[in-house]
């Protein structure tokens, strides 16, 4: 199994990268701020808010497009053998690593767009959470590819 610890520990460190990306958007929101503490908006008000209640539903859609992609890729086949089952557990775990993003990318195009900071960090934080939620487990690993010794 220790193909598979490697493959939990590729997951495990694209993981804590998107922590570290969503300090760094941080960084940037608050280094910009006080750059620019009279940051004037790029849309009229009542487009920016369509925008937001564009984006901020398809934050929420995403919480349950992680859990379908999930399902799907993690779907087990009779022909699977241990290589394909590590394969789908790290495809999984990236792709969900990625999608937990999405809701602070686009509190940064709100910020971006309108000087937003508040919704900047409420997404962000869905992103943190998100992440967190969904952070690879090795024993779940370790169930889920079926090891013999470990069950």
């Amino acid at each position: 199994m220790s193909d598979l610890r490697k493959a939990y520990q590729v997951a495990s460190l694209i993981n804590i990268s998107v922590v570290g990306s969503l300090i760094i958007y941080v960084v940037l929101v608050e280094i910009i701020r006080r750059q620019f503490e009279h940051f004037i908006s790029f849309v009229d008000p009542s487009e920016f808010t369509k925008l937001r209640y564009i984006l901020y539903g398809i934050a929420v859609f995403n919480v349950f497009i992680i859990r379908i992609f999930r399902g799907l890729l993690l779907r087990k086949s009779p022909s699977d053998d241990s290589k394909a089952l590590r394969v789908k557990l790290l495809r999984s775990s990236i792709l969900t690593s990625a999608l937990c993003e999405v809701p602070a990318i686009f509190g940064l195009v709100l910020f971006f767009i309108a000087g937003s900071v508040r919704d900047f960090y409420y997404l962000s934080f869905v992103s943190l959470i998100l992440v967190f939620l969904t952070f690879p487990r090795f024993r779940n690993w370790e169930r889920w590819a079926g090891d013999p010794s470990k069950s």
